[in-house]
Order: structure tokens, then sequence, then C-alpha cells
């Protein structure tokens, strides 16, 4: 597989067009055509060794296409305009940023190429026994029972009025509650679905449902409570971890069934995310599902469940245009704070960025791009994106290596936990855990999204660890 991703990375190196050119549907369509291409390759060489279709690769890569891929294919083929019309967006760069795009995954999939899966295969064993430590599932009970009461009454009565505003209206110091309610339900959803035997029957289920009450309660609580506000991130994360983990551990999905269910799971986003809303008094006369669905009835054109996700790709088509014309390479800065900024020690970011003077704008690329395009005093932010995300801080050489070595981290870690064997660490599945997390959010985000979740669910089970080692000394 290797040679093949070499060959054709040659083939669209020679492809490259010019950074401004009016956009060209024909070669549009093409790119388009080897991505999908190199997809049908990945994918049938993959099916050699696993069957289950739901991982992060899948989510990843189809995250990585409606990004990259959908707005300017849809706007070649003369059905849907919005985001290449942006007043963001210079069209002349749209061939460039797709061009972009696909170099960038090419370069991901000869990074997973090196990483062979038949090894990782072959050492799988038929019952497969993640060693799990004795008492963390009631140890993290504990600390959801704690942090999410908490939480409820710092962030203050707005979480329960039914209305959505990203958070900016809860109460100083929820967010560090928030983070400790979620990082705790998700090491505490890696740690309930792997107690499951492999195609368990229903009535071991329905007893594992009863022996773990309290997370099963307290993340049906979670759940409804960011649905009737219409906060869609933590519902899809939550039930990223749990699906892919139990397509692993418990029964895998078929192809069919993850398309199936990735179609309704849009739709039904779709509704949730048009049916929010920032008025107390609509959240009160109806019900997020009711509004959302009057508001996809009476919505006028083309209604494309994945086009806000797909939105994110005027990012890369800013960056392109204002970086370094207008705007200098960061060089890196971004991605040092983002590594200090997951790890949980308090006031390392500030102290690092004080030491180096880097101004407030630069020190993610989230607010670098709101920088540039809203302005100084933005009462909102621009988002980012993963390419853009590198392209600024490394530039174009930069984002085939970049990509390379993320392809060969995240096959490393995705062939070891999916073959799930009697060697695998808790560890291990943490940080595959925590690209599963954001292999959806990491494609509009920054690459090192996934940095925070992992080093925090670390962190719970390192406590965990040390106050059980304190307590066996006691």
């Amino acid at each position: 597989m290797f040679i093949i991703y070499c060959f054709i990375a040659f083939f669209v190196i020679l492809l490259m067009p010019s950074q401004y050119e009016s956009i060209d549907p024909l070669l549009i369509v093409v790119f388009s055509f080897v991505f999908f291409m190199l997809l049908f390759i990945y994918f049938i060489q993959r099916k050699k060794y696993i069957n289950n279709w739901l991982r992060f690769d899948f989510v990843f890569l189809l995250g990585y296409f409606i990004v990259h891929f959908q707005s300017p294919l849809l706007y070649s083929l003369g059905l849907d305009f919005r985001v290449i019309s942006h007043p963001w967006v210079n069209v002349e760069v749209v061939n460039y940023a797709t061009w972009l795009s696909l170099l960038a995954i090419i370069f991901w999939l000869i990074g997973t190429s090196l990483i062979s899966e038949k090894k990782y295969r072959l050492s799988a064993k038929v019952t497969n026994n993640v060693v799990l430590d004795q008492g963390l599932g009631p140890f993290l009970d504990k600390v959801i029972i704690i942090a999410f009461p908490l939480y409820i009454f710092v962030a203050g009565s707005v979480v329960f009025s039914g209305t959505y505003d990203g958070g900016q209206s809860w109460g100083a110091g929820a967010g560090y509650f928030y983070l400790l309610l979620t990082t705790a339900l998700y090491l505490r959803t890696i740690v309930f679905v792997l107690s499951l035997n492999k195609d368990s029957s229903y009535i071991e289920n329905i007893k594992k449902i009863q022996d773990n009450k309290i997370y099963i309660a307290s993340l049906l609580f979670f759940v409804f409570l960011f649905l009737s506000i219409g906060d869609r991130g933590p519902i899809i994360r939550i039930a990223l971890i749990f699906s892919v983990l139990y397509g692993i551990r418990v029964k895998t999905f078929s192809l069919k069934t993850v398309i199936i269910s990735t179609c309704v799971a849009a739709l039904l986003m779709t509704i949730v995310g048009m049916g929010r809303t920032k008025v107390v008094d609509n959240a009160v006369s109806k019900g997020i599902i009711e509004r959302g669905y009057e508001n996809l009835l009476s919505s006028e054109g083309l209604v494309i469940p994945t086009a806000e996700l797909a939105g994110s790709n005027k990012i890369l088509f800013a960056a392109i245009d204002n970086v370094p014309n207008q705007y200098p390479y960061l060089y890196g800065k971004t991605y040092m704070v983002n590594i200090l900024s997951s790890l949980p020690v308090p006031g390392i970011t500030k102290i690092f960025t004080e030491l180096l003077e880097i101004p407030r704008h630069q020190t993610t690329t989230t607010h670098y791009f709101t920088y540039m395009l809203i302005g100084p005093n933005p009462t909102w932010g621009a988002g980012s994106e993963v390419v853009a995300d590198v392209y600024v801080n490394f530039g174009l050489f930069g984002v085939p290596i970049i990509f390379f070595v993320f392809g060969m981290i995240c096959a490393r870690y995705s062939y070891l936990i999916e073959h799930l064997n009697e060697s695998v660490k808790v560890s291990s599945v943490i940080i595959y855990s925590g690209l599963v997390i954001t292999a959806l959010s990491i494609n509009r985000g920054m690459l090192l999204y996934p940095l925070m979740p992992i080093f925090y669910m670390l962190a719970l089970l390192w406590l965990f660890r040390m106050l059980k080692l304190v307590v066996r000394r006691a």
C-alpha cells in the first residue's frame, strides 16, 4: 500500500494548481474522485483484517470528506453555493485549498501504511481481556456524583432554561466542573463497555446496567440535559466513544448499519441544531425537537444535514488567502500552547505565553482566525480547521509532514485497540478513545484536539491509582 499511496501522491503533486487561479470545476471533480479512490483502496485493505466498520478511521475520514470536499464538489456540480460564496472566501484559492486537503490526507494514508495491521491481527486473542483497575468504576461514580451537582450549581439556572449560547452564560468556574464531569463520564464509559462480554446476551446487558445504575442514570441525565438546550457536541462525543468501543468489544457493526445509523443521527442532530434558541420564551413554548422540526419544514431551499460541518472549509480558504500575505506564520506557537493547556497543571499556559510574550490572538488558531477575519474585539469566534491549523503554523511543506506523523499515530493505536488482545493497557484504550471523541470535531478544529481528553482521563486514572496506593499503605 505504501508504494500505491506514494505513486498517487506523486500524481497529485504534478496536478498542483497555482495558489490563485479561477476555480476549475473539472479539477475539483478530479481531486474528489482521487479522494474516493483512496478511500476505496484503504477500506478494502482494512477489510482483510477487521469486519467492524464503526471505528475511528471511518468517522475521521467521513468528517474529512465533509469538511474538505463537500462544498467545493457541490459548488462545481452547481448544487450548493453557500460556502464558496461566503464573504470570507476568495474563490481563486479554492483549487489550491482542495489540492492541499487531498495532499494532506494522502500523506496521512502513507503514514498509516507504515504500521503493520497484520502484526496486531495475529497477536489478537479469541478472548479479549483488558486489565481494568479494580474499583475504578465506583471511584468514577463518586467523581460524577460530586462534579455534576457542582457544575449545575455554579453554571446556574441557565442549564435548565432550554436556551443555547455555547456556555457564555455559565457562572464563573463552571467550565472547570464541566471538564471534570465530562472527563469522568468518558472514562466511566470506557470502563463500562470494557466490562461487557463479547456477544453478550440482552439479559447479561440488563444485569450490567443494574450493576452500574449510578453511571447509567448520570449518563442519561447528562444526555437529556444537553439535548434540551441543543448542545450537540457533548452528546456526539459520548455516543461516539460508547458505540465505537461497543463495536470493538461486544458486537461488530456492518457497513450498512453504520451508514443508516449515520444518516439518522445526522438528521436528528440537524433538527436539534435548527431547534436551538437564545430566547427563553421560545424555549418554554415549544420543545427543541418540535421547534427544529417546524424550522426544517419551513426552511427554504435544500437542507443538507452536513452543511454546518462543511462550512468550516471557509477557514482553510481564508488561511491560504491571508497567510503569509497579510498575516505571519505562527511557527508552532499554538502547538506549544495547546500542549501546555492540555496538561492538568494550573497556570502553566499563562506563564509560558507571558514568558515568550505571545499575544492572545496567537495562542490558538481559533483565536488567530477570529482576529484575522472578525477583528481584535470579536463578539463571537470564527473557529478553526485542521488543515488550516497545520498550514498557518508550518506552511505548505509542514502539512504533509505533520499529517504523515499523525497517520502513523492513528494507525498505531487504532490497530492495537481494534484488535484487542490481552496485553492492551487501559492507557492505550484511553489514547484511542481520545481520538474517537474528537474524530469529527478535529476536522473543524485543531490537530491537537485529542490531547485534552486524553491527558485528563490519564490524570484521573493516575489519581485513582495514587489514592489506592495511599489507602493500601495506610
